[in-house]
């Protein structure tokens, strides 16, 4: 299967591990902007796992970096390498996959700490 960030979990789930999409943006250290991509889906994400997660009107792919408890159930924190916040939370059904690439120690780390900072804001804004 081939196509652009975000057709669907389902359409990956039902074509199996290697789904390809293709990234357009320069925002992940482990992508380049035209790089073809191959999804999986995961019962569990590990922190530093490149995720491709359903938005409002675009999907991106950026590093999850754990679950939090939102207004309506559990959610995902995620956040592109080169920025400096998180991005808002979403959905764990959200989630359409995760990028089959290989993820160094020392990055689950940094996402280990961004994690922990993302939770202490969300905490000081009074926000589970």
């Amino acid at each position: 299967m081939r196509g652009e960030i975000g057709t669907g979990r389902a359409v990956v789930a039902a074509n199996g591990p290697g789904a390809e999409f293709v990234i357009r943006g320069s925002c992940m250290d482990c992508f380049e902007d035209g790089e073809r991509i191959s999804l999986s889906v995961r019962r569990f994400l590990l922190p530093g796992d490149p995720v491709v997660v359903r938005r409002a009107n675009h999907f991106s792919a950026h590093r999850f970096l754990g679950y939090a408890v939102g207004r309506h159930g559990l959610v995902v924190l995620t956040q592109a390498d080169h920025d400096t916040f998180p991005d808002p939370a979403a959905p764990v059904e959200a989630v359409i996959g995760v990028a089959e690439v290989h993820v160094a120690l020392q990055t689950r780390l940094e996402s280990l700490r961004r994690f922990a900072r993302a939770i202490a804001r969300r905490l000081a804004r009074g926000r589970r």
